[in-house]
């Protein structure tokens, strides 16, 4: 199993009355940076999780608009919002068993999943909005690599 944890491309400011949006900018990195996996890392997802917070379900559509393959869920779930519960997600990742997994969310939950993942409590990743972390699963996870999607050309 692979996982990846993203963080949703860049948002507008919010406000009472509007949700915070994917700009421009947002959209395209997001899609650049999902080119470039398909591309160069041979992306493949089974499902995509996904905070319900509007710049979180832009960015997993974009994701899921720019898959090839057999349909794919998107699940929203209220347990990736940016105060989600870490412990509870963590378990679930230990649980799915059903291929390539997708997770799209916000700070300071994905660097604190990730942490979890890698078994270490100060451990910390750095994700840019857009960016992108693949871990691969075997008795323990192990950190792939990541991509900043300012790298990007």
């Amino acid at each position: 199993m692979l996982l990846y944890l993203m963080r949703h491309g860049e948002a507008s400011h919010s406000s009472p009355d509007q949700p915070s949006s994917l700009t421009p900018k947002g959209i395209s990195d997001v899609a650049r940076v999902v080119e470039h996996l398909i591309r160069k890392k041979g992306l493949k997802l089974d499902a995509i999780w996904h905070s319900p917070k509007t710049r979180a379900i832009q960015t997993a559509e974009i994701v899921w608009k720019a898959m090839e393959n057999p349909p794919l869920p998107l699940e929203k779930r209220s347990d990736l919002s940016p105060d989600g519960d870490l412990e509870q997600v963590h378990q679930e990742i230990l649980d799915h068993s059903s291929g390539n997994l997708l997770i799209v969310s916000h700070l300071p939950f994905i660097p604190g999943l990730a942490g979890l993942l890698l078994g270490g409590e100060g451990l910390s990743l750095t994700f840019p909005t857009a960016g992108i972390a693949a871990f691969e699963r075997g008795k323990t996870f192990k950190l792939l690599w990541t991509l900043d999607p300012s790298t990007l050309k």
